[in-house]
């Protein structure tokens, strides 16, 4: 049990220190997923996103490469013969909700552009103001939800743009 806890845990950290180096100001080095247990997460998401329709056995095959490089075409991103980390990210905070049909890469959004720069104003978000609902994002909500015991979880809605609002008045920033 502790060390699939220890698991997860590295793999949340791999993913975030994988999101720092997407910046486009930092060169990415590609990192090939070699563990199975990390091919298997992507075979899952492929699947979850009706990508993938073959077995989630933790190898890299022909079938599970296609599934991949369809995805990373409709994501906007450059196709590989290897399933790496920059693929990881995509399918869980960047384009995590991009199933086979849709040819909508990065999806930004307005509401959360705006939630973006008013939690930059109150220094909760130090990353680029984009509209994507990344890890830094739903952190950033998260973080001003339970300052502001406001309940609800890390995404965007009324209630958080109402109480940015407010906050904002409150410290005379708006």
């Amino acid at each position: 049990m502790l060390r699939r806890a220890l698991a997860g845990a590295f793999l949340t950290a791999s993913l975030l220190t994988a999101a720092v180096a997407a910046s486009p100001a930092v060169a990415q080095e590609t990192i090939e997923l070699r563990e199975r247990a990390d091919i298997v997460d992507v075979q899952e998401r492929l699947a979850n996103l009706g990508w993938y329709h073959g077995a989630i056995d933790g190898i890299v095959g022909s079938g599970t490469l296609s599934a991949a490089n369809a995805y990373r075409r409709a994501a906007g991103i450059a196709t590989s013969q290897r399933i790496d980390k920059e693929l990881q990210l995509q399918l869980h905070f960047i384009n995590s909700d991009l199933r086979r049909g849709t040819t909508a890469a990065v999806q930004r959004d307005p509401e959360v552009r705006r939630a973006q720069e008013m939690l930059k104003l109150l220094g909760y978000y130090r990353a680029g103001v984009d509209g994507i609902s990344g890890p830094q994002t739903r952190e950033a909500i998260s973080s001003f939800r339970r300052d502001q015991r406001i309940a609800g979880g890390s995404g965007v809605d009324r209630q958080l743009l109402d109480a940015l609002d407010e906050e904002l008045v409150r410290q005379g920033r708006l």
